[in-house]
């Protein structure tokens, strides 16, 4: 028996079509691949910076804790707050006192905490009503993400 050496295609594949991919499909995947990768770059780079930026919040609302709780506590005191600005070092109603009314004390304190902010600043207003003063606290600071401002007000009974 003899055999028949014979080339066969298969039938889904014409002999006359070229094999692999062109130059023009090549450059195309990649122009598609660099454009996705660097939108993960440019993604990456702004998490980074939000997590920056979440940091600066937290320290924000820890130094907001801390003004609320300190008022509450010298609540009796609470117009000696009024009119604080760390930016200007006002401290319109505070008495300076030897030894340092508490209010003096903790001005002195946010004024070191509040330098932990990029651009930052407190401010304290107080309302005298009838029942209870409202208190407003708001601190501001500028960071890569833009402007940011946390305010809280506390109502104190009189």
């Amino acid at each position: 028996m003899s055999r028949q050496c014979t080339t066969e295609f298969p039938r889904n594949r014409r002999p006359d079509l070229p094999s692999g991919f062109t130059l023009i499909e090549v450059l195309i995947t990649t122009f598609v691949l660099t454009v996705g990768l660097l939108g993960l770059a440019a993604l990456q780079a702004q998490a980074l910076r939000a997590s920056g930026s979440s940091g600066e919040t937290t320290t924000a609302n820890s130094l907001l804790r801390n003004v609320t709780d300190r008022i509450i506590y010298n609540a009796a005191n609470i117009n000696a707050y009024s009119g604080m600005n760390t930016t200007t070092g006002v401290r319109p109603n505070c008495p300076v006192l030897a030894p340092p009314a508490v209010c003096e004390q903790d001005f002195t304190n946010w004024q070191a905490a509040v330098t932990a902010l990029p651009g930052g600043a407190l401010q304290i207003a107080v309302i005298a009503g009838a029942t209870f003063n409202t208190a407003t606290a708001t601190v501001t600071w500028r960071d890569q993400m833009g402007g940011h401002t946390m305010t809280i007000p506390i109502q104190v009974a009189q």
